[in-house]
């Protein structure tokens, strides 16, 4: 049961990543003051952070996405939008190949990346 869980948790994960993607395919840093698109991403960061705090596995990747449940996106972390620019761009591929090997049962992927915001 604890493992269907966390397949259901981390395919909710992978919508919402999929949701950024969709709407941030090519994102530039102008775009990211287009109040309605933070709004988007800040509700999608927030949905993985919650989907990401009931997923019952220890990983380093699960833990980065448990922190954006409880961010400030409108007085914290929401003002600095190069840092959230920064995050999509750099670590959100990284974070949902991790994610699809989870759901897929592997806990490790080979080699080691460092991510920008983490």
């Amino acid at each position: 049961m604890k493992n269907l869980r966390n397949k259901i948790h981390l395919s909710n994960i992978l919508t919402c990543i999929n949701e950024i993607d969709n709407y941030c395919a090519d994102l530039t840093q102008e775009q990211m003051q287009d109040e309605e698109l933070r709004m988007l991403l800040y509700r999608n960061l927030t949905m993985l952070g919650m989907e990401a705090s009931h997923v019952q596995l220890e990983h380093p990747s699960i833990r980065t996405l448990k922190s954006f449940e409880k961010a400030d996106y409108i007085n914290g972390l929401g003002r600095d939008t190069y840092a959230i620019f920064n995050f999509i761009v750099n670590d959100l591929s990284y974070l949902k190949n991790i994610v699809v090997g989870l759901v897929n049962g592997k806990k490790r992927l080979r080699g080691k990346k460092k991510m920008a915001m983490a």
